[in-house]
Parts: C-alpha cells; sequence; structure tokens
C-alpha cells in the first residue's frame, strides 16, 4: 500500500471513529401491548406502548414527553414496526441536546382502534354504531398513561399523529382536543371526505354489479364507504 493509500485510509478510519463518539448507536426501546378495561368503550382494548431506552418507572425526577399514534384501517398497532424503528434510530442517548435530526427521548402509546361492522374503520371518533372513540383516545388513554407512566401531564408535551384512517383520527382528534394535545401530523390521512367518497365511488360501483343494491359486504371498498 502506497504513503498515499495509508494516509487516505488513515483519514477515513479517523473520521469514522469520530462520528462514532460524536452520534450514539441506534436507541434500544421497550415495546409491551397492554391490555386494559375502558369505561367509555365498555371493554378491553390493547394499546402498544413504547418506553424510550433508559426509562426508569422507579425515577420520579425524569419524565417524557408523548407520542400517540393513531393506525390505520384494516390495520392494528402491530402493523406498524417502521414507527418504533423510527424512534429507536432517532431519539438522542448522548450528553446534551440533540444534533440536528435527532430528538429527546419520547414514551409513544398506539391504542387500537378497529370495531365492529365495515371493515372495524371507527375513524376515531365518537359513533353511536362503534363507540365513543375519540373520547377513548383523548381522554381515557391520555390518562391511563399519565396515571401509569412518567409522562409529563401537559398539553405542550402531547402530540398525536395517525396513518390514513389514523390520520384523519388524529387531526379530528387534535382540533376537537385541543386542550389535551399540542401537536398533530397526519400521513396519508383521509382529509376530504367528499374527495375520498369520488374517489372510490368507481370501485364501489363494481363491487355491487354497477348498479346497486349496495351492501357492505361487496367488498373491501364498499366497506370503507359504509363506514
Amino acid at each position: 500500500m502506497g504513503v498515499q493509500m495509508k494516509r487516505v485510509v488513515t483519514v477515513v478510519l479517523c473520521t469514522l471513529v469520530s462520528m462514532t463518539l460524536a452520534f450514539p448507536v441506534f436507541a434500544d426501546g421497550t415495546v409491551s401491548d397492554e391490555w386494559i378495561w375502558f369505561d367509555s368503550l365498555s371493554s378491553l382494548k390493547m394499546v402498544r406502548v413504547y418506553l424510550p431506552e433508559g426509562y426508569n418507572p422507579h425515577d420520579q425526577d425524569t419524565h417524557y414527553p408523548v407520542i400517540y399514534f393513531l393506525h390505520g384501517g384494516y390495520t392494528t398497532p402491530a402493523s406498524y414496526p417502521m414507527f418504533i424503528d423510527a424512534l429507536n434510530a432517532t431519539i438522542w442517548t448522548g450528553e446534551g441536546d440533540p444534533p440536528e435530526g435527532y430528538i429527546h427521548p419520547v414514551i409513544a402509546a398506539m391504542p387500537d382502534g378497529n370495531f365492529g361492522d365495515y371493515g372495524a374503520m371507527t375513524w376515531w371518533c365518537n359513533s353511536e354504531v362503534n363507540g365513543q372513540y375519540s373520547d377513548y383516545v383523548a381522554l381515557d388513554v391520555v390518562n391511563h398513561m399519565d396515571t401509569n407512566y412518567n409522562t409529563i401531564p401537559e398539553v405542550g408535551s402531547r402530540a398525536i399523529m395517525g396513518h390514513s384512517m389514523g390520520g384523519y383520527g388524529a387531526l379530528s382528534n387534535a382540533l376537537r382536543h385541543s386542550d389535551v394535545f399540542c401537536a398533530t401530523a397526519t400521513h396519508g390521512g383521509v382529509i376530504d371526505f367528499s374527495t375520498t367518497i369520488n374517489g372510490i365511488t368507481p370501485w364501489v360501483l363494481g363491487e355491487n354489479g354497477g348498479t346497486g343494491p349496495y351492501s357492505p359486504n361487496a367488498g373491501v371498498w364498499s366497506e370503507v364507504m359504509f363506514s
């Protein structure tokens, strides 16, 4: 190996070492599934809880913000391992303020929003058909997290986000409960229902023979329309 090449290799190795020292390895949070009785729904529901690396339930001096993640239709909290991966990849485990692209440690709660007919799509809202799913998220799940975990029980330390049906649920619940959540994000969320209905109408017609009668059991898009 020539002298010049040795210098290049040395520089690369030094750069890698300095990056390793400057940035932590991916965080290693823990995930658990809890079955909890919720009075708002009069039923047991599962909530997947993510706790950041270093979380100590006995440490009453350290408290964390909470992200609430709402899943989409035809999915469950278990359908989003990429959300957990994203938390582990971006939570700063080093000292001081996080560098750009990293965040302080957070807790995350991923409730189950499936129930009933029409693809079990509750849209995370209060309904005489499905139950009080908005109250379940914004009141009961939040209360459970604040009561049982070292959270920061303040509106400024709670965010809500979701995908598809959960994107709608995140935005609608953030607007309905601005006294509970300070921020929201919707990923592929259904925001304008008239646009959504117009978009899926040809598929609904196809599932129902073109002219009806229309049945929620005719296919997936019919279930979505009825929901």
